[in-house]
């Protein structure tokens, strides 16, 4: 079935990879891959096209695509190498940036998707209990309401606080303005004497 891929995929074909772009100059010699192909090695994986779009530096790239079978035939995948243009044509553009530049940017990040978790509590429970859990079981929530609810990113960080309910017979949730900051007294600060 489709998955992401995980580190060990990346981990597996490391090799196999290396040894590939190590050959992929002699396989076409006379193209411009032949000069940039030594360069070339495994690193890190990237989160998705959205990384690849934030570390790819903004230049004229090269693109060759290759489609590999694998065993017998029956598998295939497509695999594409991206690569700075090391000649650039040179462009007589104007260097100030279009009126409509910051609208388009503007739209485009708003487009982005964006993953959110609802989570209303976080417990930690031994295995045992979790393999035993079977319909019908309740699990204790201490010190949860309605209002517990987090919307998390996919870092971790909480990025709005939001309230459980429905709408329209469905699970709903409704975005909460953060509470306001309470500033308490320290008790354990010297006080003055009163003057006079």
């Amino acid at each position: 079935d489709p998955r992401p891929p995980t580190a060990t995929d990346a981990a597996l074909v490391a090799p196999l990879l290396q040894r590939w772009l190590a050959d992929l100059a002699g396989l076409a010699p006379h193209s411009p891959i032949a000069t940039a192909a030594p360069g070339f090695s495994p690193a890190d994986r990237l989160g998705g096209l959205r990384a690849a779009r934030v570390m790819l530096e903004d230049c004229d790239y090269f693109r060759l695509t290759m489609t590999l079978g694998l065993g017998h035939g029956d598998r295939r995948s497509d695999v594409t190498f991206l690569w700075p243009d090391p000649h650039p044509p040179h462009h007589h553009e104007a260097t100030t940036q279009s009126p409509r530049w910051a609208e388009d940017w503007r739209s485009t990040v708003a487009e982005a998707p964006v993953c959110l978790t609802a989570v209303l509590h976080r417990q930690r429970l031994p295995l045992s209990r979790v393999v035993a859990f079977a319909p019908g079981l309740v699990l204790p929530l201490p010190g949860v309401t309605v209002h517990s609810l987090r919307l998390t990113g996919e870092d971790g960080r909480v990025h709005a606080q939001a309230r459980l309910g429905q709408s329209g017979g469905m699970r709903a949730i409704r975005i909460e303005p953060p509470p306001r900051p309470v500033l308490a007294e320290d008790a354990a600060a010297p006080r003055l004497p009163p003057e006079g």
